[in-house]
């Protein structure tokens, strides 16, 4: 009779201790998966096989040892997608050379991979940033952006530091990148990987759609309006002009059709070294900042040919 007393007064005592085992499991289970995402994200063998070629292309970059650039263009898919390097380098006669990335690897790593760049290779003669109109600024928040791209890349060539703090302070951004991972890993198993992703040649990415017919943005229900930060368009100027380095900050043109293009471009006045101009919805193919080939190629030959031409701006059409 004792001995059955005895194990009832232990019963609440072991009913805690399981429960705070099973509390403790059921948290080390979505953390156990994140860190097991992380193995994948490094693994070559899901870069190759699982992700799309400008992601590919972008993760290369990273390597780049001793290239001699004249001319270096980095920027987010404004840049990505619109800045043909060969187009600027037959226009300009300088070797030129891009570097530029995704909103989403800007959002998350800021100019970090540009700064391995500049480490690791001669300094331009010129370095062109190039920025949409609503991106000059910092992101608070990886919510705002395609944070997954500049997840892949913090993961890949970041610090084993710089994850575990994004892990804790973006919780749920990291499950979320440990879920594409996982997803990306399960289609090369199954034989069916999404990596479907343009043409992508030298820095440089076009979508694989066709041409905009009219602005994808509802004119009556608009996205919201990010003021450009004065503090951050100098500071981003100031920060990579090096001893020799001419640094021109460019914003690429908007479509025709876009309601908040005048907004923007009377902000952006005197901040960069061009002015916010308006093409037509054809020459974009995606969320009206994406350029066509047509447009890419447009864009680069000017920029191309401000460089050659003495005491011009790049980008500026009067």
């Amino acid at each position: 009779m004792q001995q059955v007393e005895a194990q009832i007064e232990k019963s609440p005592a072991q009913s805690v201790a399981r429960l705070r085992i099973f509390c403790l499991v059921l948290a080390l289970l979505p953390l156990a998966a994140m860190l097991g995402a992380v193995g994948l994200a490094k693994s070559d063998w899901l870069m190759r096989r699982g992700m799309p070629a400008y992601l590919q292309m972008m993760d290369a970059e990273w390597g780049i040892r001793g290239r001699s650039c004249e001319v270096l263009v980095f920027g987010d898919s404004t840049a990505l997608t619109g800045m043909m390097p060969w187009v600027i380098e037959q226009e300009s006669g300088r070797t030129t050379c891009s570097v530029a990335m995704t909103k989403g690897t800007v959002g998350v790593m800021g100019t970090t991979s540009l700064e391995r760049y500049l480490e690791n290779n001669p300094a331009p003669q010129v370095l062109i940033l190039a920025f949409a109109p609503e991106d000059w600024r910092h992101f608070g928040a990886w919510g705002e952006v395609a944070y997954v791209e500049g997840a892949l890349q913090l993961v890949r060539h970041g610090t084993a530091r710089q994850y575990v703090t994004a892990l804790v302070t973006h919780p749920s951004e990291a499950f979320g990148f440990a879920t594409f991972i996982y997803k990306a890993a399960l289609g090369v198993l199954d034989g069916h990987p999404s990596i479907q992703s343009g043409a992508v040649r030298d820095g440089q990415m076009t979508m694989p759609t066709a041409a905009e017919q009219q602005c994808a943005t509802d004119p009556g229900h608009p996205p919201p309006l990010y003021p450009p930060d004065a503090a951050y368009v100098e500071q981003m100027r100031q920060r990579f002009a090096h001893t020799g380095t001419q640094v021109l900050l460019l914003v690429p043109p908007v479509p025709d059709c876009d309601s908040q293009a005048d907004w923007y471009a009377a902000r952006l006045r005197g901040l960069t070294n061009n002015q916010l101009e308006r093409w037509p919805i054809g020459l974009y193919n995606d969320i009206d900042r994406h350029f066509t080939p047509e447009g890419a190629e447009r864009f680069s030959r000017e920029v191309g040919k401000s460089l050659r031409a003495p005491n011009s701006t790049p980008g500026k059409v009067e």
